[in-house]
C-alpha cells in the first residue's frame, strides 16, 4: 500500500526538467516554483508522518523512514536553490518583456 501511495503522489510534486532552476535558466519565477514544490513536499510528508506515528502498523515504521528521507532531500534541494540564488544576480521578477519599476526609480 505504501508503494502505491508514493507512486500516485510522486507526480504531483515533480518539476519537469525544463522548469528546473539551474545556472543556465535561473529566473526568479522558476526559483519560486521550485522552492514551493519542495516546501509542499515537506509539508505533505510531515502530515503523513504525523498520521503514521498514530498507527500501530509495522508498515508505518518503514513509511516514516522513507518519508523522513524525502523531507531531507527536499530540504537539501531548497538549500541548494538558496545557494544558487545567492551566487547569481536575479533581477527579473515578473514579465521580462516589460520591466516593473517602482515609483522612486
Amino acid at each position: 500500500m505504501k508503494d502505491t501511495l508514493c507512486k500516485n503522489v510522486a507526480p504531483v510534486f515533480y518539476v519537469p526538467h525544463y522548469l528546473a532552476a539551474t545556472k543556465a535558466n535561473l529566473d526568479a519565477n522558476l526559483l519560486f516554483l521550485n522552492v514551493m514544490v519542495h516546501c509542499a513536499t515537506m509539508l505533505v510528508h510531515r502530515m503523513a508522518q504525523k498520521l503514521a506515528r498514530t498507527s500501530p502498523s509495522p508498515v508505518a515504521v518503514g513509511f516514516i523512514e522513507e518519508s523522513t528521507s524525502q523531507c531531507l532531500k527536499a530540504a537539501s534541494a531548497i538549500f541548494e536553490l538558496v545557494i544558487l540564488a545567492s551566487e547569481s544576480k536575479i533581477s527579473n521578477v515578473g514579465d521580462s518583456r516589460s520591466p516593473q519599476r517602482c515609483e522612486i526609480c
